[in-house]
């Protein structure tokens, strides 16, 4: 399966409202307009949606970026990089387009010279996704996200082993 991560474009931007998180999921992440918006608004912040040769829209989306202490984003974490949010259509869930995403981005991210970790959030409640991101190797941390969710952190030295 060929998967594409794509910019948001003229001629791709109205898939931001047709990619459904699922019913359960809804209640845990923000649209994807939100993190379009906050890519435009906010320097290092990026957003790509997710193409798959499975389907003619966008499957997902991926958000990315510098990490922060606040919700500002004035307060850069120095050496840490965030996947902000990860959403797949759940038309498509358990397919492995999560997994190649978040992959393709981390490995990205690691190879800036000024990435040391890589962070990610989720809703407590979300067992799905944590225990997704456990299986790319992020690892509980002592730290909670601004908005008291808890954090989990890979070293970028460990992105290598992502397959």
């Amino acid at each position: 399966m060929n998967v594409e991560l794509r910019p948001v474009t003229l001629h791709n931007r109205g898939d931001l409202e047709k990619i459904d998180p699922g019913s359960l999921e809804k209640e845990w992440v923000l649209p994807s307009w939100y993190w379009h918006q906050q890519s435009l608004d906010r320097p290092g912040s990026q957003f790509r949606l997710i193409h798959a040769d499975i389907a003619d829209n966008a499957v997902g989306m991926i958000a990315f970026g510098p990490s922060y202490n606040d919700v500002a984003q004035t307060q850069r974490v120095p050496g840490e990089y965030e996947l902000k949010q990860l959403v797949i259509d759940a038309r498509y869930h358990r397919q492995g387009l999560g997994r190649i995403a978040a992959t393709a981005i981390l490995k990205g991210l690691a190879a800036l010279p000024d990435c040391q970790w890589m962070v990610v959030t989720h809703h407590p409640d979300n067992v799905v996704s944590r225990a997704f991101f456990r299986s790319l190797g992020f690892r509980p941390i002592n730290r909670t996200a601004h908005n008291g969710n808890p954090m989990l952190a890979m070293s970028s030295d460990d992105i290598s082993s992502l397959r």
